[in-house]
């Protein structure tokens, strides 16, 4: 029987960091010409409370009335009301001091569709519709009243609202297998596989189109791109037709210590839709054995071919291969590994016979019988297990009902981790990129030398100058050149006691953000700004003279810099972009840059003083008129592509026949150019007069 022996027991405290709001997200676009709403949202993610804090005090989306000319002022705080199923419930308000259930007097599914993604999901097609017109959009309208969204209809007081999530498989080498991806909050991410079992697989196969599931896993190659968990503890009956309808936990903050280290989530195998399926059976392993699958399908007309994960296997008898596919069909493995679980399929024509392949779980030679932790120190139990696919590890203690959580987490590998520090001294620190910094350790000395852990790693003591980060003799560390990636905790630690250190790095902006920038009218255009720093700073956009930006024509893009989809001559001013840095729960500094943004513009001109009839010996004088233009144009005037003057005027004192032809004013300045033209024809005077002459006559 495995013990571990503690010599005494112990006090921790544990360092808490309570969870703050990031910037609101711009307003939704309005979900209908009249009646519509629009709501926004914020993340509890600045920073993510984290070791027992507190989450973030208040709503984390809004909503509003609106048209598509305006939108009311009074906001909502929005909130979504469910029991064991996050997708199903009740989309409330707080008004008059009260939560109420929302509705509108033309609630229909574009409503519906805004909510939802309002609280991370999406519902497909959902709120894609934008009004060019709303340009002109105003404060005030004396053709709509805004109201209090909770009056409903009478076939709406009591349904439940329902708001989907769309899945994927991803991150694998076969069309119908692989990681389980939701879509939440606006990003694909995974799931996590406590609970995952053969009846969540079902579901999704289903949502997915797919016939039949298969497994609940593909096997050991499934990529690890580094995304992160947003879902846990699905528990699906295996009947319903997605997932959404399914029991879980939705959310990143929600998720479980032990998930947050595995890279490849819940997976699932699906029945491909053009295979004739004719047997599935489950085998179950043990490393090292020998074993043999049998392909019924195969005879000497028609050999069959092994697939391994969706890998295909050359057939061979030759004896040297630990995986090989006899001459009669049948699959051999000789001294199986982790690697070999997954699936297997036989394949002739468009028939398959599959074969799922379980590696028994066992304990790895790191989990000991017995281990010692000592007193008033943090320690680990050391337990790991293989298996495929990998086992789930948790723990308990006998005579106890649970661990504490403060104490006791669970790291990635399986094992037990106890945290037992005497916190004697918190200090918050501010740094400045590339600075030289000192951090002094009050509790080292001479016989009990103290250590340096940053941010969870254990920092080796070393006087090495050629170190940029050093722990020194007498126990201070020192930090040359100060970098972004140096934020976090830092740890002075000596036996049971510990000197905390939270080390923010200032925000700044980045050499992208220029003090001016120029755009070109009616084009689209970007106002760079970007700010980094230890956590990273929020970026918001406002322009001198109080105007509220309109959310149809200006977007911000992840770096923080401005977009504007349609460049009009009145966005030239003065524009602010306004960083704000969240260091800790009562800490938040901001600084802010104007831009100075000008607009150009593209010339346009028409030509006056061309008249219908031009007499030979008359003087003529064409002016040529600029009607738009920033910065002012320049002017030429040419005739058959030479050049005739650059000036507005072309002056002839007495025009004559060789003067006749075609003629460009052309407008040019940064922003592009403008060419006009016009046909100047000269009459003789002999011919002028017969003209009069006959005109005469014919009165």
């Amino acid at each position: 029987m495995s013990s571990v022996v503690v010599y005494q027991m112990f006090l921790f405290t544990s360092l808490l960091v309570d969870g703050g709001w990031s910037e609101w997200s711009s307003w939704s676009i309005c979900t209908k010409p009249v009646g519509g709403i629009q709501t926004r949202q914020r993340e509890c993610a600045n920073p993510e409370p984290a070791h027992g804090g507190k989450h973030c005090d208040g709503t984390g989306a809004m909503l509003r009335e609106c048209n598509n000319m305006f939108s009311c002022q009074e906001e909502f705080p929005l909130r979504f009301e469910t029991e064991k199923n996050p997708s199903v419930g009740t989309m409330k308000i707080f008004s008059n001091s009260s939560w109420q259930k929302l509705c509108t007097s033309q609630w229909d599914e574009a409503d519906e569709n805004s909510t939802c993604m309002a609280m991370g999901y999406y519902n497909n097609g959902a709120n894609d519709t934008w009004y060019a017109e709303r340009g002109s959009a105003t404060e005030m309208s004396t053709h709509y009243n805004c109201t209090i969204p909770t009056r409903c209809q009478s076939d709406l007081e009591k349904k439940q609202q329902f708001c989907k999530v769309p899945v994927r498989l991803n991150g694998a080498n076969v069309e119908y297998g692989g990681r389980v991806e939701v879509f939440y909050k606006g990003k694909w991410a995974k799931i996590c596989r406590n609970k995952w079992d053969f009846d969540d697989v079902k579901v999704i196969c289903r949502q997915l189109g797919f016939e039949e599931a298969l497994a609940e896993f593909i096997g050991s190659d499934i990529k690890a791109e580094g995304i992160p968990f947003a879902m846990s503890d699905v528990s699906c009956t295996g009947e319903e037709f997605e997932l959404a309808s399914c029991d879980r936990i939705d959310g990143k903050l929600n998720i479980p210590p032990q998930c947050q280290s595995d890279d490849k989530g819940s997976q699932a195998l699906c029945q491909p839709k053009n295979k004739n399926v004719l047997e599935r059976v489950e085998l179950y392993f043990d490393i090292g054995s020998g074993e043999k699958l049998r392909c019924s399908i195969h005879n000497e007309t028609n050999y069959a071919r092994w697939v391994i994960n969706g890998v295909k296997l050359e057939i061979t008898n030759s004896t040297s291969q630990r995986i090989r596919a006899g001459d009669n069909g049948d699959l051999f493995i000789d001294d199986v590994q982790l690697s070999d679980g997954g699936t297997y399929e036989c394949q002739r024509l468009e028939y398959v016979q599959y074969y799922i392949v379980y590696i028994n779980a066992r304990f790895t030679e790191k989990t000991l019988d017995q281990q010692t932790v000592m007193a008033y120190t943090s320690g680990i139990i050391s337990c790991s297990a293989d298996g495929t696919p990998s086992p789930q590890n948790s723990w308990s203690k006998k005579g106890r009902k649970s661990l504490d959580p403060k104490r006791f987490t669970q790291v990635s590998n399986g094992s037990l981790r106890i945290e037992n520090k005497k916190v004697l001294k918190r200090d918050e620190l501010y740094f400045e990129i590339g600075s030289t910094e000192r951090l002094h350790c009050s509790i080292h000395n001479n016989t009990n030398h103290a250590r340096w852990v940053i941010n969870r790693r254990k920092l080796e003591i070393t006087n090495s100058s050629s170190q940029r980060i050093r722990a020194e003799d007498n126990g201070d560390l020192v930090i040359d050149d100060v970098q972004l990636s140096d934020g976090g905790i830092y740890e002075c630690q000596r036996l049971e006691h510990v000197q905390y250190y939270i080390v923010y790095i200032n925000a700044r902006f980045t050499e992208k953000t220029l003090d001016q920038r120029t755009l070109t009218a009616y084009t689209s255009g970007t106002i760079s700004c970007s700010a980094d720093g230890t956590p990273s700073p929020q970026i918001s956009w406002s322009k001198k003279g109080g105007k509220s930006l309109d959310p149809i024509r200006f977007t911000q893009v992840s770096d923080g810099s401005l977009r504007i989809g349609y460049v009009k001559p009145e966005d030239d001013g003065t524009f602010t972009c306004t960083m704000k840095q969240t260091k800790g729960p009562q800490r938040v500094t901001s600084k802010y840059k104007n831009i100075r943004v000008s607009v150009r513009i593209r010339p346009e001109v028409v030509i006056s003083g061309a008249r219908n009839l031009i007499i030979e010996g008359n003087s003529v004088n064409l002016t040529c008129e600029v009607v738009a233009g920033r910065p002012e144009p320049q002017i030429t005037w040419l005739k058959n592509n030479t050049l005739q003057g650059n000036s507005l005027s072309l002056f002839f004192p007495e025009i004559t026949k060789e003067n006749e032809g075609w003629y460009t004013c052309k407008a040019e300045n940064a922003a592009g150019f403008f060419n006009k033209d016009v046909n100047i024809s000269v009459k003789g005077l002999l011919t002028f007069l017969t003209f009069l002459g006959l005109l005469w006559a014919w009165v």
